[in-house]
């Protein structure tokens, strides 16, 4: 892998990547394992650390209406899946963090998504990862990417010094009350 050899080249500490960054959606298992054989024999030969990983839930046109918070029950599963597969990667590969950005998890319209039932089911799909993660004895740490209204008009996990939208502080406080 030429982008590791070169960030090691340059006295980089670490290399981060979206799943799909690295396996090209849809890509058939056998080729999945090969490039991840790949990978891990790049960071072996230059000693390169994976502290951080994340899932792409924004890419591609199934997310158009989000991912954990999908109108489309089909699509949160989906987004799920996705997101354990590569946590399991994530793992493998010896990242401590696991990074969650919800860009597409909002709406264009008001009338487009429930944001009550839309901050249930993110946390719905947080609390199933952080029991997968506890199952599987997973040394690992979720953490939140907030970013006022990027791509979307209204996030639900908009920056915390977005004072359009109360949705992060809600959906923090709901689910610590669970």
């Amino acid at each position: 892998m030429e982008a590791v050899e070169r960030l090691a080249g340059l006295g980089a500490y670490g290399v981060t990547f979206h799943d799909d960054d690295l396996i090209p959606f849809g890509t058939p298992e056998a080729e999945r394992d090969a490039i991840v054989k790949h990978f891990r024999a790049a960071l072996d030969c230059t000693g390169l650390a994976v502290p951080m990983a994340t899932t792409n839930l924004f890419a591609h046109p199934v997310f158009k209406d989000g991912a954990f918070t999908a109108n489309d029950r089909d699509v949160r599963r989906f987004a799920l899946r996705k997101t354990l597969r590569n946590i399991d990667l994530a793992v493998e590969l010896g990242a401590g963090v696991y990074v969650a950005w919800g860009g597409r998890e909002g709406a264009e319209s008001g009338a487009a998504k429930d944001v009550r039932v839309a901050l249930d089911r993110m946390k719905e799909a947080f609390d199933l990862l952080g029991q997968y993660v506890t199952e599987q004895g997973y040394d690992l740490r979720f953490a939140i990417e907030p970013k006022p209204n990027e791509p979307r008009g209204d996030i639900l996990l908009p920056h915390g010094s977005d004072t359009r939208s109360p949705s992060s502080s809600a959906w923090s406080t709901r689910s610590s009350s669970a």
